[in-house]
């Protein structure tokens, strides 16, 4: 596998084959963790951005921005996308129903893709990209 992430990931791949499961699985559960890892900074690192962003913006039309969700509203993006999950869906009845579905998710895939060229550090990287040419 040329995806070696870090000293803690192999310890566990270690551990996980020890206990007598199949190559594949480990590398699957392994493939699973590194993504899960990827993705979780950049949750993190999305969340700082959008709290930095609307700090900033407060600040340069002299007022505080988001203050009441955490400390210094370090959670408003988080209550929002609460708030969002907590909307109801409507879906007019004369649209395409599986465009309407999959147009937001092919937006974000697409978007998440492009971490998928990234490297991470040494020797990580999600994929051996061989075409360049789209990234």
């Amino acid at each position: 596998m040329r995806l070696e992430l870090s000293p803690l990931l192999k310890i566990i791949g270690d551990w996980i084959t020890s206990l007598g499961l199949p190559t594949w699985l480990v590398d699957l559960i392994e493939m699973f963790g590194a993504a899960a890892m990827v993705l979780g900074m950049a949750f993190l690192v999305i969340l700082f951005l959008v709290w930095w962003e609307r700090k900033l913006s407060g600040h340069f039309q002299q007022r505080l921005g988001p203050m009441r969700t955490g400390w210094h509203g370090w959670l408003q993006t988080i209550a929002d996308g609460i708030k969002r999950l907590q909307k109801e869906d409507i879906i007019p009845k004369t649209v395409d129903r599986k465009v309407f579905y999959w147009a937001p998710v092919i937006c974000f895939a697409s978007s998440f893709a492009a971490f998928a060229c990234l490297p991470w550090g040494k020797n990580l990287w999600p994929t051996d990209l061989n075409i360049g040419i789209l990234y």
